[in-house]
């Protein structure tokens, strides 16, 4: 009992340091990775987590499609290359997301017994007595 108390005790330790790990590694767009990393190894976790790179997908950022460089969603003109961004419409968005509808096949024909060559024998079926 006492050793199924101490692991519930340092397992909610360890979720309140990963926990720790998440908050500060929202601010860079890596909140998982700074849970994962507060959970294992706490403090240095931290550490790790502030020294990473910033992650620009999870913040709100999208690239630009002329020279994919980073830049905010509402930008209407790239900074890097100047380019100017056009916005989807909302049309456009829900077309993407529907699949288009397919036509359905047409019944094939039936195949009689005499006129189909076995393809992986390359040769004609034997006649039934």
């Amino acid at each position: 009992m006492d050793s199924f108390f101490l692991f519930l005790v340092a397992l909610i330790i360890a979720l309140i340091l990963g926990g720790i790990g998440a908050f500060i590694g929202s601010f860079k767009g890596r909140a998982s990775t700074g849970f994962w990393l507060g959970f294992f190894l706490a403090p240095i976790g931290w550490i790790i987590t502030v020294l990473l790179p910033a992650n620009p997908a999870n913040l709100g950022k999208v690239q630009c499609p002329y020279c994919r460089e980073w830049i905010d969603e509402d930008a209407v003109i790239c900074p890097h290359c100047r380019s100017h961004i056009e916005k989807e419409t909302e049309e456009e968005e829900e077309e993407k997301k529907e699949p288009e509808e397919k036509e359905e096949p047409e019944e094939a024909e039936p195949v009689e017994e005499e006129e189909f060559i076995l393809p992986f024998l390359n040769r004609k079926p034997k006649p039934k007595p």
